[in-house]
């Protein structure tokens, strides 16, 4: 997604967190005042869930595209499901 959009910060949700990765947690940080640190070797920088409208409002009104990825498989239904 990052190489067809390369002029969007992408939000991806990972569990009860959306996450910004690479050069998009670096202006995250910047932006929203966040902390950004490595996490197995990638940047990284997260937000809560139920934050996600007031961080991407401010991110489009310092003139960024944002784009969301949601998760939409969850521990428990990978768990019971054909896609181990």
């Amino acid at each position: 997604l990052q190489k067809d959009h390369p002029d969007v910060l992408l939000l991806v949700e990972v569990g009860y967190k959306y996450r910004f990765f690479g050069k998009d947690a670096e202006v995250a940080s910047q932006v929203l005042g966040i902390y950004n640190h490595y996490d197995h070797s990638f940047l990284t920088a997260s937000i809560p869930t139920f934050r996600l409208h007031v961080h991407v409002r401010r991110l489009v009104k310092a003139g960024y595209k944002v784009g969301v990825v949601r998760q939409t498989e969850n521990a428990a239904l990978k768990a019971h499901g054909d896609n181990k």
